[in-house]
C-alpha cells in the first residue's frame, strides 16, 4: 500500500501543482489583459488628444488664413489708394506744368512781339535820325 499511497500523494501533488499553474496562468492572463486594456485605453486617450489637437490646429490655420487674407486685402486696398493718389498728384502736376508752359509760351510770344516792335521803332528812329543827319 505504500506504493498506492505514494502514487496517490504524487497524483495529488501533480493535480495541486497543475491547478496552481492553471491559477497562476489565469492570473498572468488577467494581468496581461489588464495591461493590454490599459495600453488600449491610453492609446485611445492619446488618439483623442491628437485628434483634438489636429482639429484645433486646422481651426487655427483657417483663422490665420482668414486674417492673412484680410490683412492682404487691406494692404492691397491701401496700395491701390496710394497709387490713385499718386496718379492724381501726377495729373495735377502735369496739368500745372502744361499750363505753366503755355503761359511761358504766350508770354514769350508777347515779349517777342514787343521786342520786334521796339526794335522796329528803334530802327525807324535811327533811320529818321540818319536821314536828319544826312540832310
Amino acid at each position: 500500500m505504500g506504493l498506492a499511497s505514494g502514487m496517490k500523494n504524487l497524483t495529488d501533488d501533480l493535480l495541486a501543482s497543475f491547478k496552481n499553474r492553471i491559477q497562476e496562468n489565469e492570473e498572468l492572463s488577467n494581468d496581461v489583459q489588464k495591461t493590454l486594456d490599459g495600453f488600449r485605453k491610453d492609446h485611445q486617450e492619446m488618439t483623442d488628444i491628437l485628434n483634438a489637437n489636429a482639429a484645433a490646429l486646422r481651426k487655427g490655420l483657417a483663422r490665420g488664413e482668414k486674417e492673412r487674407l484680410s490683412t492682404f486685402k487691406a494692404l492691397m486696398s491701401s496700395i491701390h489708394g496710394t497709387i490713385a493718389s499718386i496718379r492724381k498728384e501726377v495729373m495735377a502736376i502735369q496739368t500745372s506744368t502744361l499750363n505753366m508752359i503755355n503761359e511761358f509760351a504766350t508770354d514769350r510770344k508777347q515779349m517777342a512781339v514787343e521786342l520786334n516792335t521796339s526794335f522796329a521803332q528803334g530802327r525807324a528812329k535811327r533811320m529818321k535820325n540818319e536821314k536828319n543827319r544826312m540832310k
